[in-house]
């Protein structure tokens, strides 16, 4: 058998394809929805992170408030106060005093190296500084633009840009500070006299990046991990990246969010062919926008313990499939294979191989068939020798038969001849009868004959009759004329009257009026042969019928009494099938009535 054929390979490989299909499907829906999963979660716990590290930014600017506020004390107060011409050593005492006032409270209140400097900027551009490093008396605060808007906006503290020291010697000549660098965000706040709303100066006070940074540190994940601080104008005012400060961020915060009065969001971005996650919060106190972009590869680093347990489960489920599939496969093809084996020994001749049946479903029906099948050839096979053998026997008796037949017709031509001429008219009806008689037979030998010549060969037979029993036989023809055209079978009709005078005129000694009946009946020939003789006893018409259904096979068949109507019965069921075998019916002393129909077909079909 063709491998490339077999049911067996078609039917696992089509079982494996759909489960492959479906394990391919089932497990690209669950990835990428749980990649979604992951990604929502990611971004919320990106807001959550953000909110937490921008509250506490806030919180850490506010506490400069407190540091401006000191300024309020009146000890403070009195201090910054001048006076008109006011000597070196007053101003030397005025900024000692400052120092030390600062530097207790700085202490106070944990603020140490957090706030690197602060200054004291008077209208006049005097400056009072407290801090490590040294600051530049030629730099003029009064001309920067923070200071402009800080005097415009007394109310609240405003939040200067990441920015270099230019104004402190130290920070200028070193590129690397105490503590990160010469970079740092300053706070400035706008300083009035506690008696009224006149202004006394500008607090200033540099903020070392490095407590932000801290603060910022969670937010770094992986190498790719950044962080920005950007203003309204999405300039940015705090990176890592030192050159990106003042420069437009990679991407446009407006472009991604769907509402343009969020205070937070997040979106995806591809940069340089790597996916991030952008997430962004919005400070109450100081109107930046603190955004965060990490890699989703490591923000959602968990996919891959996720791909690598979906692949395993799929290949387990695969695998599994696999196996269900040959299994179920060989245990549906078990009985396919041996139908087919069979099949393929009832080709090459075996008819008396049968498949066992194991179940109910389509193949054991397809079994079941088959095994009918193969006991109905047989029988046809048998039936069909049968008949050939029979067709055989016929044949040789019909040789037999026809021993120099045109010598017995012309006999008996002569014969009727001379009869005629010594004027013995009995003996020339019947030397005439049975000449036509043996010319019927001849003639129509293994062909089909019409009714009307059929019923012609039943006249010329009941002539001879009727110089044997004179009136003590009479025959009347009941025939529907649209029908005397059809054509059957020949030699049917004069075995069964036959019977009707040999067992009533000759063994009974009685009259018989014998009746034949022939019509059209719903696309068949009804033949009925009817008489009025003795009959015949019930237990001798079962055994007739019992000899009849037996046929040709019995032994017994050449001896019996019955051989004319055992012999049409044959013929007529090999001829029309099993429908079309004799009939009969009889009550002893009464009756006898045998009656068989034909098939009309179309070349014996009667015309109306």
């Amino acid at each position: 058998m063709n491998i490339r054929r077999s049911l067996l390979v078609k039917i696992v490989l089509s079982f494996v394809s759909i489960m492959l299909s479906a394990v391919v499907i089932i497990s690209a829906f669950t990835y990428y929805g749980n990649v979604e999963i992951l990604k929502k979660h990611a971004f919320e716990n990106n807001d959550m992170e953000l909110s937490i590290i921008s509250e506490k930014i806030d919180s850490y600017l506010e506490m400069l408030d407190l540091v401006s506020a000191f300024t309020y004390e009146s000890e403070l107060q009195e201090l910054l106060s001048r006076v008109e011409e006011e000597s070196a050593i007053t101003s030397m005492r005025r900024l000692r005093g400052f120092q030390q006032f600062y530097y207790k409270r700085l202490v106070s209140l944990n603020f140490e190296g957090e706030i690197s400097d602060i200054y004291f900027i008077y209208p006049d551009g005097e400056v009072l500084h407290q801090g490590e490093g040294i600051y530049d008396p030629s730099y003029d605060f009064t001309q920067q633009e923070w200071y402009e808007e800080t005097v415009r906006n007394s109310e609240r503290t405003n939040i200067v840009n990441t920015h270099r020291q230019e104004y402190n010697l130290s920070g200028r000549y070193h590129t690397q500070g105490v503590y990160n660098g010469n970079y740092y965000i300053s706070a400035a706040k706008r300083i009035n006299k506690l008696n009224g709303m006149e202004m006394m100066g500008v607090l200033f006070m540099d903020i070392n990046i490095k407590k932000l940074e801290e603060m910022l540190d969670p937010l770094y994940i992986g190498n790719d991990s950044e962080v920005w601080f950007a203003d309204e104008n999405g300039l940015c005012v705090y990176s890592q990246d030192r050159e990106e400060l003042g420069m437009k961020l990679p991407f446009s915060i407006d472009q991604y969010r769907t509402d343009s009065g969020e205070d937070s969001g997040n979106f995806t971005i591809v940069v340089n062919d790597v996916e991030k996650l952008v997430s962004y919060k919005r400070s109450s106190k100081t109107g930046w926008y603190l955004v965060s972009a990490k890699p989703t590869q490591v923000v959602i680093s968990d996919i891959s313990l996720l791909r690598r347990n979906i692949f395993l489960v799929s290949a387990a489920a695969f695998i599994l499939a696999v196996l269900l599939a040959v299994s179920f496969a060989r245990r549906f093809f078990r009985p396919v294979r041996a139908l087919a084996g069979a099949m393929k020994e009832v080709q090459e001749g075996k008819l008396d191989i049968r498949v066992d049946v194991y179940s109910e479903d389509e193949i054991g029906y397809l079994t079941n068939t088959f095994n009918h099948m193969v006991i109905r050839i047989k029988k046809l096979i048998e039936d069909n020798y049968l008949i050939r053998l029979r067709e055989k026997d016929a044949q040789i008796e019909a040789l037999q038969l026809q021993i120099n037949p045109h010598f017995l017709y012309n006999t008996l031509e002569s014969m009727s001849c001379i009869a005629y001429v010594h004027e013995v008219e009995e003996i020339s009806i019947m030397s005439r009868a049975l000449a036509d008689m043996f010319r019927y037979s001849i003639r129509r030998s293994g062909s089909l004959v019409t009714v009307e010549e059929e019923l012609n060969h039943i006249r010329n037979y009941m002539k001879i009759q009727k110089v044997r029993f004179g009136k003590k036989v009479t025959v009347d023809y009941q025939v529907e004329e649209r029908i005397l055209h059809c054509r059957i079978i020949p030699l049917i009709l004069q075995p069964l009257v036959e019977n009707s005078i040999k067992y009533g005129v000759e063994v009974k000694m009685v009259p018989v009026d014998i009746v034949i009946h022939v019509a059209y009946d719903e696309e068949q020939i009804a033949f009925i042969i009817e008489d009025n003789g003795s009959g015949i006893r019930e237990e001798k018409r079962k055994e007739l019928l019992r000899v009849m259904r037996a046929g040709a096979e019995m032994d017994v068949l050449e001896k019996h009494a019955h051989i004319g109507i055992v012999n049409v019965n044959s013929r007529l069921v090999y001829q029309y099938g099993e429908a079309s075998g004799l009939h009969i019916e009889s009550q002893e002393g009464c009756f006898t009535k045998i009656s068989f129909h034909i098939p009309c077909s179309k070349e014996s079909a009667p015309k109306d």
